[in-house]
């Protein structure tokens, strides 16, 4: 399973703040992005397909690491951490609703 982040932003990536994060499992398309209404990640590949593989996007759209996402995150989510990779892997092994618990 390999995971890309994605940084992406309002107008273009020279933009100074970041309006979102996105997490995509590069092998089936699993993704996991920070909702700002509910101030929860989500499972949404669907949202995370649109917003990535649209060619309108392409200037807000900025691939990063692992390491600079967890840097930035907090940023975009008003403190909250990036999930670890295990927790991650979890969720999508799930499809984001996990038995036994409330839907993310």
């Amino acid at each position: 399973m390999t995971l890309a982040y994605y940084a992406l932003y309002r107008s273009n990536v020279t933009d100074p703040e970041l309006a979102g994060i996105v997490v995509l499992e590069t092998q089936n398309s699993d993704a996991l992005l920070w909702d700002h209404s509910q101030k929860a990640w989500v499972y949404e590949p669907e949202t995370a397909h649109r917003i990535l593989f649209n060619r309108k996007n392409l200037e807000r759209i900025r691939p990063m690491d692992r390491s600079e996402a967890e840097q930035v995150t907090r940023g975009v989510t008003g403190g909250e951490a990036l999930p670890d990779e295990e927790t991650i892997r979890w969720l999508f092994r799930w499809k984001g609703e996990p038995p036994g618990l409330d839907p993310i």
